[in-house]
C-alpha cells in the first residue's frame, strides 16, 4: 500500500487520517507539515508517491540530500522544503516536474550548480533558492520561464554574467540576485 511508504518519517497507521496529509483514492496527493519539527532524511521510497501535487515540509529539521528518485512526481505543482538543513546538489532528474509552479528550497545548505535542465519547468511562477551555497553560472536555458513572477537566488556563491536570455521574463516583478559573485553589467535586453 502506498501509504506505508510514509512510515520513513511518520508513525504507523493510516496516513490518510493524519493531520496535514491529503489523500484521493487512498493515495497521498498532499503533505502540509510545515513547522512540525520533523527530523530525519527524505526517503527515496517516496518516489512511489507519484500522485503528490502539494508538498510542504518547510521549517522542520530535515537533513541529507534531495532524492533523485522523486523524478516520478510529475504532477507536483507546489514544493516547499525551505528552512531545513538539507545538503547536496539540486537533482538534475527533477526536470520531469513540468507542472511545477512554486518551489522554495531557501535557507538550507544546498550546494553545487543550478541545473540547466530545469529549463523544462516552463510553468514556474515563484522560485526561491536563497541562502544556500550554490555555485556556478545562471542557466541560459531558464529563458523558458516566461511565467516567472518571483525569483530569489540571493546569498549564494553564484558567478558569471547575467543571462541575456532571461529577457523573456516579462512577467517578473521580483528578481533578487544579491549577495553573490556575479559580474558584468545588467544586460541591455533586460531594460526594455
Amino acid at each position: 500500500m502506498m501509504l506505508g511508504l510514509v512510515l520513513g518519517l511518520f508513525p504507523q497507521g493510516d496516513a490518510c487520517s493524519w493531520d496535514g496529509i491529503t489523500c484521493e483514492a487512498s493515495r497521498v496527493v498532499g503533505m502540509s507539515l510545515s513547522g512540525y519539527g520533523i527530523p530525519g532524511t527524505l526517503p527515496e521510497a517516496w518516489a512511489q508517491l507519484f500522485k503528490v501535487t502539494y508538498f510542504d515540509l518547510s521549517n522542520n529539521q530535515l537533513t541529507g540530500s534531495l532524492p533523485d528518485s522523486w523524478q516520478t512526481w510529475t504532477d507536483v505543482t507546489y514544493f516547499d522544503l525551505s528552512n531545513n538543513t538539507l545538503t547536496g546538489p539540486l537533482p538534475d532528474s527533477w526536470q520531469t516536474w513540468t507542472n511545477l509552479e512554486k518551489m522554495n528550497l531557501g535557507m538550507n545548505s544546498l550546494n553545487g550548480s543550478i541545473p540547466g535542465s530545469w529549463g523544462s519547468l516552463t510553468k514556474m511562477g515563484e522560485f526561491d533558492l536563497s541562502a544556500n551555497q550554490l555555485t556556478g553560472a545562471l542557466p541560459d536555458s531558464w529563458q523558458t520561464w516566461t511565467n516567472a513572477t518571483y525569483v530569489d537566488l540571493n546569498t549564494n556563491r553564484l558567478t558569471g554574467l547575467l543571462p541575456d536570455s532571461w529577457q523573456t521574463w516579462t512577467n517578473a516583478t521580483y528578481v533578487d540576485l544579491s549577495t553573490n559573485m556575479l559580474t558584468g553589467l545588467l544586460p541591455h535586453s533586460w531594460r526594455t
